[in-house]
């Protein structure tokens, strides 16, 4: 099993590394569970197939509405994550398509900062 800093990492360093790849919607301008071309977003890589992966809403209302342990692969499951964790390792991903300027750089790294101390991690390469 992977620790908790690899599953992170190998969750939201491609779309660090290929912003195209983020499961987003550029007509719309909204992060999708999963696209119509089949790209994912953070926590949609992570869900069995179902209707929530067309659910259109932000993580927290996601889990609001669907428990995550009907939603989500047993290899996600297993690394405990809590409700706040799974919502900021979407906040991360969901960012990525807007960074264009040196304020959404800064806000994406505030995010990297909140991750490391939500998880006791340190996520240095999630930084831009």
């Amino acid at each position: 099993m992977k620790t908790l800093k690899e599953f992170i990492l190998d969750t939201l360093l491609p779309y660090k590394k290929d912003k195209s790849i983020c499961g987003y919607d550029n007509f719309h301008k909204v992060c999708e569970y999963l696209t119509y071309d089949g790209k994912t977003c953070a926590i949609g890589k992570h869900m069995k197939k179902g209707p929530w992966q067309e659910f259109e809403g932000d993580a927290n209302t996601l889990f609001d509405e669907y428990d995550k342990n009907k939603i989500l692969k047993k290899s996600a499951l297993n690394q405990n994550i809590d409700y706040i964790g799974w919502v900021l390792i979407q906040s991360y991903h969901d960012k990525i398509p807007s960074l264009e300027c040196s304020s959404s750089i800064s806000d994406i790294n505030d995010t990297v900062t909140t991750l490391e101390k939500h998880f006791n991690l340190n996520l240095d390469e999630l930084r831009f």
